[in-house]
C-alpha cells in the first residue's frame, strides 16, 4: 500500500524504502509525487473514464481496443 511508503510522523516519503523496493527510474517518479496534507481517503480509480468510475461502456471500449 502507498501509505507504507510514507512516514506519517513527518509527512514525507520513506526514501530509503523506496530506493530498496523500486528501480531507480520508478523510485524517482514516486519521490517526485507530492504528498497531500489533507489526508484524502484512498479509492480505486478506473483511469479509462473521466470521473474515475468503471462502467460497462468504458470496459467494453478498452476490451475492443485490445
Amino acid at each position: 500500500m502507498v501509505r507504507e511508503l510514507i512516514d506519517s510522523k513527518v509527512g514525507a516519503w520513506k526514501v530509503d524504502l523506496i530506493r530498496r523496493c523500486f528501480e531507480e527510474e520508478e523510485g524517482n517518479v514516486i519521490l517526485g509525487l507530492p504528498i497531500t496534507s489533507v489526508g484524502c481517503k484512498d479509492r480505486v480509480i478506473w483511469h479509462y473514464s473521466r470521473n474515475g468510475d468503471y462502467t460497462i461502456r468504458t470496459g467494453y471500449g478498452v476490451a475492443m481496443e485490445m
